[in-house]
């Protein structure tokens, strides 16, 4: 059986796509601030997807659970590749600071 996407279903990717882009210019105005992009960095989500992972578009009970792998292995990536930034965040609220953190 095959799913043809109708147009609010296109309309619906084109609405994501969008606010992906402005969330990129959001997150440009703030430091220390990081975007998870599943519009660009996340899965296909067409017709086998689907199939597997979701009732129609939303997740299933197995799509929620790729999509927390997905989401910890990003905060995971995002972390490893600027480590420095995360240096002090044990200390947020706590008045102290890292004193191996060199800015």
């Amino acid at each position: 059986m095959s799913l043809e996407l109708d147009n609010t279903s296109k309309e619906k990717d084109e609405l994501c796509k969008y606010v992906a882009s402005e969330m990129k210019k959001v997150v440009k105005l703030y430091s220390f601030t990081y975007l998870i992009d599943l519009t660009t960095y996340g899965p296909l989500y067409n017709e086998n997807v689907r199939n597997v992972f979701a009732l129609g578009y939303y997740p299933n009970a197995m799509g929620y659970y790729v999509y927390a792998l997905i989401i910890g292995n990003y905060i995971d990536y995002i972390i490893k590749s600027n480590y420095k930034d995360f240096f002090e965040l044990p200390f947020i609220g706590k008045g102290l600071k890292n004193k191996n953190v060199k800015y």
